[in-house]
């Protein structure tokens, strides 16, 4: 019998094990780990719905049975930055020693002033809510368009106090998406949602990133979908 092949596009939270120090298999791992599946992951730190909204076919090229988008968190957390700056200080090439010093500098000052200038900038996100779910229902409809796989739509993590501490806004802009994206999901027939509002903190220790159980308990869920 043919495996059924599976790709992940999303963001950090499709790889990152929390704490980091513990070992163990993300639920990417656990799917190359069962017999019945192959398991491409593309997500990676920082990744938004914009990198696949516009073409789907990044996706569809891949001719996977089962498609599950893991996107959220990174488009809707309160920010301290502009994105451009943010890639600048974290991801730009340090080319000269000056630009060493000015990166630095940059990471250390937006680390102690995170809360206060998350206030200076209103409290924003890189996206508005209205569009994070204009380009996430573009991402499913031309999916379920354009191709004969199963749609697996995760749902955003609650981020914990601790983040909302760092990050104010991001708690309340986040909860108010859960029901739209699931509404989303609904509406097409390949497409189905797995929420996680009911995760314990446990699950989610950093409050973004899943622990090992965590990670177990999104590839039962995920699995329950695909046999159902």
């Amino acid at each position: 019998m043919k495996n059924k092949k599976i790709v992940c596009f999303g963001n950090s939270v499709g790889i990152r094990i929390r704490p980091a120090s513990e070992q163990g298999k993300s639920y990417g791992d656990l799917f190359n780990s069962n017999d019945a599946f192959t398991f491409d992951n593309y997500c990676f730190s920082g990744n938004m719905i914009g990198s696949v909204s516009r073409n789907t076919d990044l996706i569809l090229q891949k001719h996977a049975d089962i498609i599950i988008l893991q996107f959220g968190v990174v488009e809707l957390s309160s920010r301290s930055t502009s994105r451009r700056l943010y890639n600048y200080l974290n991801y730009a090439p340090r080319k000269s020693r000056l630009g060493y010093i000015i990166q630095s500098i940059g990471l250390f000052l937006e680390s102690k002033l995170r809360r206060v200038l998350v206030y200076l900038r209103f409290k924003s996100s890189w996206y508005r809510s209205s569009r994070f779910l204009s380009e996430y229902e573009r991402t499913v409809k031309s999916l379920d368009l354009n191709s004969s796989a199963q749609i697996i739509c995760v749902g955003v993590n609650q981020p914990s106090m601790r983040v909302e501490q760092n990050l104010p806004g991001t708690r309340k802009r986040i909860q108010s998406i859960h029901s739209e994206m699931e509404r989303i999901c609904a509406k097409y027939e390949s497409s189905h949602y797995v929420s996680v509002l009911d995760l314990v903190p446990e699950l989610i220790p950093d409050g973004i990133h899943y622990s090992v159980e965590g990670h177990n308990e999104i590839y039962k869920r995920i699995l329950n979908l695909i046999k159902s």
